[in-house]
């Protein structure tokens, strides 16, 4: 099971994979520094508008490596991580093996009934 540190982790690898992103087209496209972060934004979302693009080899080059290899593969692995710890979470607050240190001056009532007519 993935954390909340190792999802943390990636977020902040994902940054560094779109600034060098965009310092890669800045310097082979010779963009400024909002159309490359434009570029390299819409490609990794997939949208890609097609109002900026790639042309030579080694701003193509970095998009395929950076961005389809690394970037989109990366958010891939975010979303995942993240619904999987929601789930985790989710089950252990179900099965109470959660840790309650914050539910000071609360009131926990166990077995409630699922329904009304279990109640009665």
């Amino acid at each position: 099971m993935h954390d909340a540190g190792d999802l943390r982790k990636r977020f902040i690898l994902l940054a560094g994979i779109i600034a060098l992103h965009s310092v890669a087209m800045i310097f082979f496209e010779d963009l400024d520094w909002w159309q490359a972060f434009w570029l390299t934004m819409t490609s990794a979302s997939t949208t890609g508008y097609g109002d900026i693009s790639a042309g030579t080899f080694w701003g193509q080059f970095s998009t395929i490596v950076l961005i389809y290899g690394m970037g989109i593969t990366l958010l891939a692995q975010i979303a995942s991580d993240y619904i999987e710890i929601r789930l985790t979470r989710k089950e252990m607050r179900i099965k109470g093996r959660i840790k309650w240190d914050d539910m000071q001056n609360h009131i926990l009532i166990i077995n409630t009934p699922n329904t009304m007519q279990n109640a009665i």
